[in-house]
């Protein structure tokens, strides 16, 4: 009898105890999850919805195969199964994962949504789909990241889709094939043995970097001017690098870990640990993840991971003023060298009154972005404004303009937008319908000059990607460092006087807040290493060649917006040289210094809006 009410009463209080432990689903974004990838004591199986990955691929930089190869590092770091989830809903996906945990038929489950990029406040559990129905009590919590695991054991992860996800093509973007390769894809992932966390330790360990042979199913690496350029820096052709320059193994070591630490397949704690050379890299990286989650939520800025790099952008809409919504084109706006994308915000104001969407990213190793310690070329540069440019613009039309060496970068990506094939990645690649240059860089050849050198050496592209450039010989490191060193403590105290000089007219657009920015942006970590790479610049592509439609540069519409006063060079000579270049070129000269989008930006936004009526 005795027994009898002990099984009773051992039975109730089971019942009780399942009510008071319901089972926990804990709902990670990929961003979080990656940064706070779970042990593997806590998960005991990992739910993946397939079109959230492939929303990653387009928004950080990676492609289909990157990801699969990380998915099984995850399995192999959880050492337990990784189980895709794909639905057309959230509801569709959550029925699905929670299936997947095979609970009791009436258990209660408690959805946990760690650092979701959707409101989840008020989130109810409903499914249009009869089939899709459970007969379970769901209810939902929020925990911005992995603050405390939950007390119940049987704990999981699901990483959530996005709504901007739902409309892409899930057969496309897994089609590892169809895939454009980002800059720096020649440092990555594709090697014939996938990438494990085994290989990364390995690598940490010994310094030594493997270099791919063999990609996917392709028979010889893809080849970019960028990788060119990073290799001619190294001078080392081997599978293996392993160089004797502190600087060069950890700039390899840096490339080679860009996208397992984007991806969560290792922490930036856990590679610090493996190998000391690269501590004050990893620190600055964890700065940067707390930087870009504070920064986010105050609304200044947006941010986003490229080649597994934090970089941040600005974007401002048409003005709400307008109806009926216009069409115009967007325009991607490229800052010069130590600018940022917050010095084209009085320009971008003024396109919004026009109808126009304006995007300004902060070039990486510039403004708020990362200044990873690596080589920073042109290519670099331009691979990065193309890549931004096809992942986040939306419309079918874009127009590029840059300052300074933002003129030069846009140059080169609209020639790799329209001609380079990247239309092909994703239907709603833009095509680029033209360029607007407001005191470019770039050299720049008179019309017979640079026929003669075409027709006698070829174009400078043709020689980089055929290793046919002079031997690579830079300054030696420590003149490099100390020179970098001596310039920043150098400008640091004269940065308002030297805006001043270089807007010459209107020298009341110089902003204490404008030198405070850059200011900052100085003191970044790893900011130097932009000045060190000016001393290992591959040879330039010449404007002429950039804008060479038979050369594989942009033939689309030109306007040359030259601030006539700028203190840097001939500014009057070159504009009459950009009219030279080619007959469709349009000139603006305007009496402004070499900020001229800046110094005049109402000025500038009018010019470059009449053309874009009549040209774009």
């Amino acid at each position: 009898m005795m027994q009898r009410r002990l099984s009773w009463r051992l039975v109730l209080l089971l019942l009780l105890l399942h009510q008071a432990a319901p089972l926990r689903l804990s709902v990670y974004t990929p961003s979080a999850y990656a940064q706070n990838l779970p042990s593997a004591t806590d998960v005991p199986c990992v739910f993946f919805a397939q079109h959230s990955l492939c929303l990653y691929t387009k928004h950080h930089g990676v492609n289909a195969e990157q990801l699969t190869q990380a998915v099984e590092c995850f399995q192999q770091r959880i050492e337990r199964r990784v189980l895709p989830v794909t639905g057309s809903t959230y509801a569709d996906c959550l029925a699905k994962a929670i299936r997947a945990l095979e609970p009791a038929a009436d258990e209660a489950i408690e959805v946990i949504i760690h650092n979701p990029s959707v409101d989840f406040a008020n989130y109810t559990y409903k499914n249009p789909d009869p089939a899709s129905t459970l007969p379970h009590k769901v209810t939902f919590s929020s925990s911005f990241f992995n603050t405390a695991d939950p007390p119940s054991a049987r704990y999981s992860s699901f990483i959530t889709p996005t709504p901007q996800s739902l409309a892409i093509e899930i057969s496309n973007l897994l089609d590892a094939r169809q895939m454009t390769d980002s800059g720096l894809c020649d440092t990555h992932f594709f090697n014939k043995e996938r990438l494990c966390y085994d290989s990364i330790v390995a690598s940490l360990k010994s310094s030594k970097v493997v270099y791919p042979r063999t990609p996917l199913d392709r028979p010889d690496p893809p080849t970019t001017l960028e990788s060119k350029a990073f290799r001619r820096t190294l001078k080392k052709p081997d599978l293996y690098i392993n160089t004797e320059s502190e600087d060069e193994t950890r700039e390899s070591l840096l490339r080679f870990l860009a996208l397992p630490l984007a991806v969560g397949v290792i922490s930036p704690e856990q590679v610090m640990d493996l190998n000391p050379l690269l501590t004050k890299d990893m620190e600055d990286r964890i700065k940067l993840q707390d930087r870009a989650r504070s920064e986010s939520e105050s609304g200044d800025g947006k941010w986003f991971l490229w080649n597994g790099f934090f970089a941040k952008y600005y974007e401002t809409p048409p003005s709400s003023a307008l109806s009926p919504p216009s069409t115009s084109p967007d325009v991607v706006l490229c800052h010069g060298f130590g600018g940022s994308g917050r010095q084209l915000s009085s320009l971008a104001k003024e396109l919004s009154k026009f109808g126009h969407r304006s995007y300004a990213p902060d070039l990486l190793g510039f403004g708020r972005s990362q200044k990873p310690r690596v080589l920073y070329t042109q290519y670099l540069w331009s691979m990065y404004l193309s890549d931004f440019t096809r992942r986040f613009v939306e419309s079918s039309d874009v127009v590029l303009g840059g300052n300074s060496i933002g003129g030069y970068t846009v140059m080169a990506s609209a020639s790799e937008i329209n001609n380079v094939g990247l239309s092909t990645t994703q239907p709603t690649t833009p095509t680029v319908k033209g360029i607007a240059l407001f005191n470019s860089a770039g050299v720049l050849y008179e019309p017979d000059e640079y026929k003669s050198k075409i027709s006698t050496e070829g174009t400078i592209r043709d020689q980089t990607l055929n290793d046919r450039l002079p031997p690579f010989a830079p300054p030696p490191s420590f003149l490099l460092n100390l020179g970098s060193t001596l310039i920043l403590k150098g400008l640091r105290p004269r940065i308002r006087s030297t805006l001043e000089w270089l807007y010459p007219e209107r020298t009341s657009r110089v902003t204490d807040e404008l030198a405070a920015d850059i200011l900052t942006d100085s003191y970044d970590f790893g900011a130097k290493n932009v000045i060190i790479s000016g001393g290992k610049l591959p040879s330039p592509q010449s404007a002429n060649e950039l804008l060479d439609p038979a050369r594989e540069g942009f033939g689309g519409p030109v306007i040359v917006c030259q601030g006539t006063e700028d203190p840097l060079n001939d500014a009057k000579l070159r504009a009459d040289q950009f009219e030279r270049v080619r007959d469709d070129i349009e000139i603006k000269r305007i009496a402004a210094g070499h900020c001229v989008m800046d110094e005049k930006p109402a000025e500038v936004a009018s010019y470059l809006v009449d053309w874009m009526k009549t040209k774009c």
